[in-house]
């Protein structure tokens, strides 16, 4: 508890999660239970992006909740092209995910 209260002092991040790493499957369940908390206000946490300069800006619960949105699409477009290129579908049209929507 000590590490949290000095980090949250310091200004200092209290998690960090990129999208797509090794750990993603399991990140991106932490991001929706982040979210939810957020927007029932059960969480007092702010989110912040951070670009590869090394800036950062404020996301608010709309543009986090975009952005899982985004990285949900991101996977079912590149689930789409590899049953495409495996020809396991021949037209896009005929695409199902192959797995439950993670962001709900």
């Amino acid at each position: 508890m000590s590490e949290i209260r000095n980090r949250a002092k310091q200004g200092e991040p209290l998690l960090e999660l990129s999208a797509f790493t090794n750990q993603w499957q399991d990140d991106r369940h932490v991001l929706v239970v982040l979210a939810r908390g957020i927007e029932s206000n059960d969480l007092p946490f702010a989110v912040t992006e951070v670009y590869e300069d090394g800036t950062e800006s404020d996301v608010s619960v709309t543009m986090l909740r975009n952005l899982l949105d985004h990285f949900r699409g991101i996977e079912l477009e590149t689930q789409r092209d590899t049953m495409l290129e495996l020809g396991e579908i021949e037209d896009p049209d005929e695409f199902a995910p192959n797995d439950e929507d993670w962001t709900k």
